[in-house]
């Protein structure tokens, strides 16, 4: 087995459950999962057996999730721009709804923060990556890592915790 089937065996879930984590959407992270590898195997064969590996891959994996990220926001923008005059959000009704309105608030909040925390949380929490591997990928020590986390973690509860006050639930 060649090193590129090695890499490719060893961290396609792990990819594709970080670029997931930035796009929500399957079939958009099939596409970018195979565009990341397909580059790592590029780069791999321009410099030799052995030369590309996980912090190449999960560099060029963050670079497909946030080009894509930023045309999906100006898509976005444009929609917004079109709808301007939206109605409010009707009261859920059933539990199974609020769980949903939860979950939809914590999306919301996370896309909220920035890119820097995004990346972070989505390569502890969806590709399971641990603080040594971040720090290649981010290129920043193991120490920057773990007090990004511990912020960007205390940020998003802030974040929780205002929305909820300003809707009257805390």
């Amino acid at each position: 087995m060649g090193d590129y089937e090695k890499l490719l065996k060893k961290y396609y879930a792990k990819v594709f459950a970080f670029i997931y984590s930035r796009t929500q959407d399957i079939e958009t992270t099939r596409s970018l999962t195979g565009r990341a590898f397909k580059e790592a195997r590029k780069q791999q064969e321009g410099r030799g057996s052995g030369q590309s590996g996980m912090t190449d891959l999960f560099a060029i994996a963050r670079k497909a999730a946030d080009d894509h990220g930023r045309r999906r926001r100006r898509a976005l923008k444009l929609l917004r721009t079109e709808n301007a005059a939206s109605t409010a959000a009707a009261q859920p009704e059933h539990e199974g709804e609020v769980i949903d309105a939860r979950m939809g608030e914590l999306i919301n909040q996370l896309g909220r923060l920035s890119q820097r925390d995004q990346d972070l949380l989505a390569l502890k929490f969806d590709a399971g990556l641990s603080y040594r591997q971040m720090a290649d990928i981010l290129q920043i020590s193991e120490a920057d890592v773990r007090l990004g986390l511990f912020r960007a973690l205390q940020r998003l509860r802030v974040n929780l915790t205002e929305e909820d006050q300003a809707q009257g639930l805390a």
